[in-house]
């Protein structure tokens, strides 16, 4: 389970989703998939509500948590940080650690609301799929249109993952996260083409 208390000041438990695509305003109090659960809202004291109502459906059908990985994140400013510095969860009797980041969904969530440690950890693990595929990507007996392919289908998608939720337009913003990723791409491309890191962009764009 991850649980995650957003800062909003609503009064009820959850919090307020506008309306959009023709569905009706509403309360959000969680999302479930599979066998993982987050809940949301935005008081301290309404998602320890929260969570003691999922606590109260587990006895009742004789399901359990694994609080070991169930963690709680206070998203906002520095403000919001230190009003919350006391706050504290229980599932049942276990106490729930709190964090500052945490990976849900495949997307790497920052308390301060940023997007650098996914964008940082993700050119990691492109960088490191870059290294994988090498072999292939030098190889001087494979053409540059498989080796594009082998871009587009084994790298680009671990960086373009989610990217509609944690790349929005944003100027300066936008590009400071993506340039670690750029990097990482045109890495792999000049392994296909057989071009040095002395040679300009301009030489295989």
């Amino acid at each position: 389970l991850s649980f995650f208390a957003v800062h909003g000041g609503v009064p009820d438990d959850g919090i307020q989703v506008p309306a959009a695509l023709g569905l009706p305003a509403a309360a959000l109090a969680g999302q479930s998939y599979a066998d993982d659960m987050a809940g949301v809202s935005g008081t301290a004291a309404g998602l320890q509500r929260i969570i003691d109502r999922v606590h109260e459906h587990s006895q009742t059908w004789g399901w359990t948590a694994n609080t070991g990985k169930s963690v709680v994140m206070v998203f906002g400013d520095p403000a919001t940080h230190a009003a919350a510095a006391d706050a504290t969860w229980h599932w049942g009797a276990a106490a729930l650690k709190r964090v500052a980041s945490t990976k849900y969904l495949g997307l790497h969530f920052h308390e301060d609301c940023t997007w650098q440690e996914h964008a940082t950890r993700t050119a990691q693990k492109a960088a490191a799929a870059v290294h994988i595929w090498a072999p292939v990507l030098a190889s001087a007996r494979l053409p540059v249109a498989l080796k594009r392919d082998v871009i587009a289908t084994r790298i680009r998608p671990i960086i373009e993952y989610g990217m509609e939720v944690w790349a929005p337009e944003h100027g300066g913003c936008r590009k400071a996260l993506l340039s670690p990723l750029d990097a990482v791409l045109e890495d792999a491309g000049r392994l296909a083409c057989g071009l040095g890191s002395g040679r300009s962009r301009a030489a295989w764009a």
